[in-house]
C-alpha cells in the first residue's frame, strides 16, 4: 500500500497504474520515516534510551546498581551453564557404562540396569545367608550389549561393590 499526499489530501493506492497517473496529477508518495539509527555501544557498561519526541537513541552510563545486577544475572547464568554442563558430562559418563577389569565387559548405568543389579545382589546375599549358595556358585548377568557374563557369587559382589561406588563417585559430582 503506498500513501500519497496532494493539498493536504491523504490517499492510499495499490495499482501501480493509478500511482503514477496520480503522481502526473501533483500527488506526492509519502516516504515513511526511516528507523532510528542505533549507535553502537558497550554492553556491559551502556544502555540505550530511545526519546520518542527526537526519534532518536542516546547512550547512557549505567549506574551501579544496573552494573551489579547484570554482574549478578550473568554470574547466575555462568553458574547454570556449567552446572548443565556437568550434568552432561556425569550423564556421558553413564551412558557409558561401567567397566568391569579384568574382565573386560561393561555393565549398564542406566537407571533400569541399576534396579536390577540391586535386585540380583538383594537376591544373592538373602541367599548367601540361608546357606543356598555360597561364594563360588555361579551368577550370570548381562553386560550392555545383551552378552551373558558368569562369574562367581563372590566376584559379582565385588563387582556389585565397584558399581556401587563408581555410580556414586558420579552422583556426588553432581552435588
Amino acid at each position: 500500500m503506498t500513501k500519497l499526499t496532494f493539498n493536504n489530501q491523504t490517499r492510499n493506492e495499490n495499482d501501480s497504474s493509478v500511482i503514477k497517473n496520480l503522481q502526473r496529477k501533483g500527488w506526492q508518495i509519502v516516504v515513511p520515516p526511516s528507523s532510528p539509527v542505533v549507535p553502537e555501544y558497550d554492553y556491559n557498561t551502556q544502555k540505550l534510551v530511545f526519546n520518542n519526541e527526537t526519534k532518536e537513541y542516546s547512550v547512557v552510563d549505567l549506574s551501579e546498581e544496573e552494573l551489579q545486577e547484570r554482574s549478578d544475572i550473568q554470574a547466575q547464568m555462568d553458574a547454570q551453564l556449567l552446572a548443565s554442563q556437568q550434568r552432561q558430562a556425569i550423564n556421558d559418563q553413564i551412558d557409558l557404562g561401567y567397566n568391569v577389569e579384568p574382565e573386560g565387559f561393561i555393565l549398564g548405568l542406566a537407571e533400569s540396569d541399576r534396579i536390577a543389579f540391586t535386585q540380583m545382589l538383594t537376591l544373592v546375599q538373602e541367599a548367601l545367608s540361608l546357606g543356598m549358595i555360597s561364594n563360588d556358585t555361579q551368577q550370570t548377568i548381562m553386560d550392555n550389549t545383551g552378552t551373558k557374563q558368569i562369574v562367581t557369587t563372590l566376584r559379582f559382589r565385588q563387582i556389585m561393590l565397584g558399581y556401587g561406588f563408581y555410580y556414586k563417585q558420579l552422583w556426588d559430582q553432581l552435588i
